[in-house]
């Protein structure tokens, strides 16, 4: 439990880093690009980003999981994995090239005001892209955690470097954030992959029957993970279609503030994942206490942040921006709730349940997809907000109706904070106050 605790404070100081390295990126990207030229790069990054998750048949997953199982043999399933996305990158980028030959896909670029040399140098760095993830994600597996949280701190770290050489010091505007995400994309690469083939116990020696044991794991992952990028991210594309990049600028701009609030939950679900999969039997208490601090932790912050919204935008991103601030509010409570499903979401599939998540995922998915259809028309990225809202929250009910059936917990566990919890709580900001906490007997006789 103590390297369990180890691995959380770790990986939640990263995102803590994480979240400053992604809002100064943010701020830097809405105030030298404006709302429209916001909007276009989110939609370039997009772009490979779909084809990584289509494409990707859950190998980052099952790094994961076939090293916390067969840790002996981390190197070997770590480098084998790695050539693999590298091949299976390769496709991708040919798939890409066959799809720019439509004349649907041309248009919709023209509709959005994307230029197609810009999407193609995020294409052509798909290799790099699923194999920097599997190698992050087989250290991840090992449970070394410092090690994890420092491969991902690198292509961040690096593209925020860039952007304040390309964009804001040189001006060279669109372009030069591209080209700015494209070197950190490399960088991450050549610093995962380096980091997991030194540490990673085992002879490193190409091992087939590897890539066969992956993609039968990984394409019930896969499937989920499409369902869940999908959800996540199809308003943006129809946003951006339906209603022009100005307002895609907007709910770009609003999904990335209220994304940052994802970051303690997306720490507990990453050290959750492999320690249920070391041992599935052991994790009814810990993923339920998991779920209910997470809730309410992120309660908290969306509230603090919903009360300081419209200033908080207007000094982060100037006043071109306030129309994010309705789509930003609207989109809090689904962000709220989806804090609960990626806590789930990782102990089910720690279970070797992704499809489970899979089927929670498409539900959201085509619900969401409907409302934005009826709804960005008439309300634009509002209404794109609303329907994440509804969807985050269909999701998470089913997600929790698996996990009760499987764990034998209920929802009191869940969603409500314990006396225990209390008094921990208690008992920990009296510590970092400097007073000497009081003993259980202490506390009952008061």
């Amino acid at each position: 439990m103590s390297r369990l605790l180890r691995g959380l404070s770790i990986t939640l100081l990263t995102r803590g880093l994480l979240l400053i390295i992604g809002l100064a990126s943010s701020i830097i990207l809405a105030r030298w690009l404006g709302p429209q030229g916001r909007g276009v790069y989110a939609l370039i990054i997009l772009i490979p980003a779909l084809f990584q998750f289509l494409g990707g048949l859950g190998l980052e997953a099952a790094a994961t999981y076939l090293v916390a199982r067969h840790r002996a043999e981390a190197r070997a399933i770590a480098l084998t994995l790695i050539v693999a996305s590298l091949l299976l990158g390769a496709v991708l980028i040919a798939a890409y090239a066959a799809l720019q030959t439509l004349p649907a896909f041309a248009g919709y670029l023209a509709a959005t005001s994307l230029d197609p040399d810009l999407v193609w140098i995020l294409v052509a760095l798909l290799p790099a892209t699923i194999a920097s993830s599997c190698a992050s994600a087989a250290l991840l597996g090992l449970e070394r955690y410092r090690l994890y949280n420092l491969a991902t701190l690198i292509m961040p770290t690096v593209t925020l470097a860039l952007l304040i050489g390309l964009v804001v010091a040189a001006g060279l505007g669109l372009p030069g954030a591209v080209a700015s995400a494209a070197l950190g994309q490399l960088a991450g690469f050549a610093g995962g992959g380096a980091i997991v083939l030194t540490v990673a116990p085992g002879r490193p020696r190409w091992a087939p029957l590897v890539i066969g044991d992956a993609l039968r794991y990984g394409w019930k992952v896969y499937v989920a993970q499409v369902a869940w990028f999908l959800h996540n991210r199809s308003d943006m594309f129809l946003v951006g279609y339906l209603a022009g990049p100005v307002a895609l600028g907007y709910y770009a701009t609003a999904v990335g503030l209220a994304e940052k609030l994802n970051m303690p939950p997306s720490a507990v679900g990453t050290v959750l994942f492999p320690r249920v999969a070391a041992g599935p039997g052991t994790a009814r208490d810990l993923t339920a206490g998991a779920s209910r601090h997470t809730l309410w932790l992120t309660l908290i912050l969306a509230v603090l942040l919903a009360a300081v919204a419209w200033p908080l935008i207007d000094l982060l991103y100037g006043v071109d921006f306030l129309p994010a601030v309705g789509p930003f509010w609207l989109l809090l409570p689904g962000i709220v709730s989806i804090s609960v499903g990626r806590v789930l979401s990782s102990d089910l599939n720690g279970r070797g349940l992704p499809g489970a998540v899979a089927r929670a995922n498409g539900l959201a998915l085509a619900l969401n997809v409907g409302l934005n259809l009826w709804w960005i028309p008439i309300w634009g990225a509002s209404g794109a907000a609303a329907a994440t809202t509804v969807s985050y929250g269909v999701a998470v009910l089913f997600l929790a109706r698996r996990y009760l059936r499987e764990s034998r917990a209920r929802w009191a566990d869940l969603l409500v904070l314990s006396r225990t919890d209390m008094d921990q709580l208690t008992r920990r900001i009296r510590s970092l106050l400097g007073r000497r906490p009081s003993s259980p007997a202490q506390e009952s006789g008061s």
